[in-house]
């Protein structure tokens, strides 16, 4: 048995025959290993280093994982960056009862506006992203209900009013009208 190293290949040998052995592509599937031992941190970030096109697949794993370890806001920030649907990642969350998850700063809802969800839409899905900003109106004002400290309240209408600024053109004008 020889191993040359120049052109990565084995080199193996009988009495009555000679084989060799190419070494090729052979650390293309290790995520793989990462995944079986749930070591997902490991699996992303092989994935982003020399498999781009399992990331989407390793982050709704892991993402899922995080969720049933009911690691809400690291799991909503690996959503954003998975394949998975939208409404999907939504309805978990809010079946999970963690609106939380979806309204805190960084949150999932803006993130899917910056990172993704919005770019996968064309600029014809108007009535989308009017639901999602609705719905993002409603999340907070949902969150400012259940503060009784002012200075809290202070700061998330704050947040409010500059959800409103910034998503004006996707909302109701009669929304707008509160800011």
């Amino acid at each position: 048995m020889y191993y040359e190293k120049s052109n990565n290949c084995l080199w193996l040998h009988s009495n009555s025959n000679l084989y060799k052995m190419t070494i090729t592509n052979e650390d293309s599937d290790i995520w793989k290993g990462h995944l079986e031992k749930e070591d997902y941190d490991s699996a992303l970030d092989y994935c982003e280093k020399r498999n781009k096109q399992f990331v989407k697949k390793v982050a709704k794993l892991y993402a899922n994982s995080l969720l049933e370890k009911k690691n809400y806001h690291e799991a909503a920030l690996l959503y954003v960056r998975s394949d998975e649907f939208f409404e999907e990642v939504t309805l978990k969350f809010l079946i999970s009862n963690q609106n939380s998850a979806l309204t805190c700063n960084n949150n999932f809802i803006e993130l899917a506006y910056l990172e993704g969800f919005e770019e996968k839409l064309s600029n014809e899905d108007y009535t989308q992203r009017f639901i999602l900003a609705t719905w993002q109106v409603e999340m907070i004002l949902s969150e400012i209900n259940q503060y009784d400290d002012v200075n809290k309240i202070r700061d998330v209408t704050e947040n409010l009013r500059n959800l409103l600024k910034s998503k004006e053109k996707y909302l109701d004008k009669v929304i707008i009208l509160y800011k």
